[in-house]
């Protein structure tokens, strides 16, 4: 399992202090400790920890459960709560913030070391959901904006873009879409660069 860098969030420091040996066993890094929901929100944004292994009951002022909810809200870090509690009412209401796993206390370690490997690996893949759902937005909206009302101008034919300026056709399709522009002539064009090559032949020859 690669190393990963984890906040503990515990207001009880010998089980804190518990908890950094476990994840130090187990090839993992801490990177802080805080002892209360606020000191948790200002360690995480100061270390960026790849986890936030979240007591639920911090004791007074802001609980774990309200601390992983700006967690996953502000800087989209995985949280995981350590508890003591396992009554449904309490769950229910911490799943509510989103955490990404439970580690039930007293801990074990194959299931702190279990528990930590998926919710690493499901942030993993949320985040590329994240990146793949972007890009095909911005897909859509790059056809979307082909589809719509196309300023063109009537006699060079450039068209105007969202910004204002005007372009040749041929670069505006290929900065809105992934199709490459291949040049040539057409049947019409054709014959009307034959027609003018022939008038200015003509022409030469009469001494025009």
């Amino acid at each position: 399992m690669k190393e990963a860098k984890i906040l503990v969030v515990e207001d009880e420091a010998l089980v804190a202090l518990h908890l950094e040996q476990r994840l130090q066993m187990l090839g993992h890094s801490v990177v802080g400790t805080a002892f209360s929901g606020t000191d948790a929100l200002e360690q995480t944004a100061a270390h960026l920890p790849d986890l936030v292994l979240m007591d639920i009951n911090l004791g007074r002022g802001i609980s774990g459960i309200e601390a992983a909810q700006q967690i996953n809200r502000i800087l989209d870090i995985p949280v995981v709560f350590v508890t003591a509690h396992s009554d449904d009412a309490i769950l229910q209401k911490a799943t509510a913030a989103g955490p990404y796993g439970y580690v039930l206390k007293p801990f074990e370690d194959s299931a702190l070391r279990v528990t930590i490997e998926i919710a690493l690996s499901k942030h993993q893949l949320d985040q590329e959901r994240t990146r793949i759902l972007e890009e095909l937005g911005a897909s859509i909206a790059r056809v979307k904006t082909l589809r719509g009302l196309l300023p063109i101008c009537s006699r060079c034919h450039k068209i105007r873009d969202d910004e204002g300026y005007w372009k040749r056709v041929e670069v505006y399709i290929q900065q809105h879409t992934d199709a490459t522009c291949k040049h040539g002539i057409c049947p019409d064009c054709l014959l009307n660069l034959y027609e003018f090559s022939e008038e200015a032949r003509s022409r030469r020859m009469n001494g025009s």
